[in-house]
Parts: structure tokens; C-alpha cells; sequence
């Protein structure tokens, strides 16, 4: 099987942009079975059976392969955000991670559709996209048990805290990207808002938070 992730990103307007970029929104729309060459062709902007996407990938599973691929590195830039770590307090801090936590979800709104519908179809492939969400959930747990070390949260289960509020970012996010009807509407900035409010107010429970520049 093809590697899935492409080292060579081609410029956002190519050819292969727009193929990799339709067939995974038809992916997700339609299922695997049900999306053939030359839907992708068509929504690609390519004459639909002409066979000009095997100019760019020689199969249908390839080209899942590379447009999973694309979904992973463009996660793994977005991180690059976080090297603006540590702000000045940490509802800044918070506010950051949660807001980053959602762009980063929706980047991943195909694959997640893709995923749910025929994911267990592609065991290889949804083994990559759940490493990189337990990257994720590993990642948020390390920095919640360094703020323990520095004074800022008080002591308590970071890998159950992680997943506690990872998951109800995963799950409000799903409300509101995958058409799954919400119980009661509350917008981005209403949750993030209170999401930041609950986990702070958690964290510093107990907690003596350092002044700045105190070692």
C-alpha cells in the first residue's frame, strides 16, 4: 500500500490539489464503494471519464491513501501554533488550545465522515488518523501535567483530565460539523468561553500559581 502521506505537496491550485481535494469530500458524501473515477474526475474539473486522474494516481485506493495523507500533514502544520507557548496566563493559554483544537477538527471533517462510514474497511488507514488524535490527547496531557510542575494547576489525573475535555471538544465539534442534530445551539464563542471557564476553574483548584519570573 502507498505511503499516505505525500512529501511533496503540490501548490493549492494544482491539478492533484483539486483531485485529492474532491475525491475525499465525495469519499465522505458517498462512501468509498459508492464514489467511482469519474465522479472525481468531474468534481475535479477534469472531463469525468477521460481518465486524467491516472496522470496524478495510478488507483482509487491511492488516491485515498495520498488525500488521508494531505489531512495528516496539514494537521501536523497546524500545530505550529501552539510554538507561540506559554502566554502570559492560562486562560490565554486555554483559549488558545481550545480554538486550535477546533480548527484542526475541521480540517479533519472528511476524514471523520470517511472514517465513520467505511473506515473499517481501510484498517491501515484508520489506524494513521487515530494515531494522530491520540498524538493529540498525549499531547494535551503532557502540557496539563506541566502546568503541575510549575505551580499552575493543582495535582490531578491529566490523562483522564485530557480525555474528559478533549472529548467534549470532539463531541460539540461533531454536533456542529457532521449534521448531528445539537440538543441545545450554543455558537464557537459560547463554548470555548465555557470550556475554558470549567477547566480553569478545575485546575486551579488547590493550585498555587506562581507570579512571573518567580523560579
Amino acid at each position: 500500500m502507498p505511503a499516505a502521506a505525500d512529501p511533496t505537496p503540490a501548490q493549492p491550485d494544482s491539478t492533484r490539489e483539486r483531485i485529492l481535494t474532491a475525491s475525499l469530500r465525495l469519499f465522505a458524501e458517498r462512501g468509498y464503494r459508492g464514489t467511482t473515477i469519474a465522479d472525481i474526475e468531474e468534481a475535479a474539473g477534469l472531463s469525468p471519464g477521460s481518465g486524467g486522474l491516472y496522470a496524478h494516481f495510478h488507483s482509487k485506493h491511492e488516491l485515498l491513501a495520498a488525500a488521508i495523507g494531505r489531512s495528516i500533514a496539514l494537521t501536523e502544520a497546524g500545530t505550529t501554533i501552539l510554538e507561540v507557548l506559554p502566554l502570559d496566563d492560562l486562560r490565554s493559554e486555554l483559549t488558545l488550545l481550545g480554538r486550535a483544537f477546533l480548527i484542526n477538527m475541521n480540517r479533519w471533517r472528511d476524514v471523520n465522515r470517511f472514517m465513520l462510514r467505511d473506515g473499517d474497511q481501510f484498517p491501515e488507514l484508520l489506524a494513521e488518523a487515530r494515531a494522530v488524535r491520540d498524538q493529540g490527547y498525549a499531547w494535551f496531557a503532557e502540557w496539563l501535567r506541566s502546568k503541575v510542575k510549575s505551580g499552575d494547576a493543582a495535582e490531578h489525573d491529566a490523562d483522564a483530565v485530557a480525555t474528559l475535555f478533549l472529548g467534549a471538544l470532539s463531541n460539540y465539534w461533531q454536533t456542529s460539523a457532521l449534521g448531528v442534530p445539537a440538543p441545545i445551539e450554543v455558537d464557537d464563542q459560547r463554548f470555548i468561553e465555557t470550556w475554558v471557564d470549567t477547566l480553569l476553574a478545575y485546575l486551579r483548584a488547590g493550585a498555587k500559581t506562581r507570579t512571573r519570573g518567580e523560579p
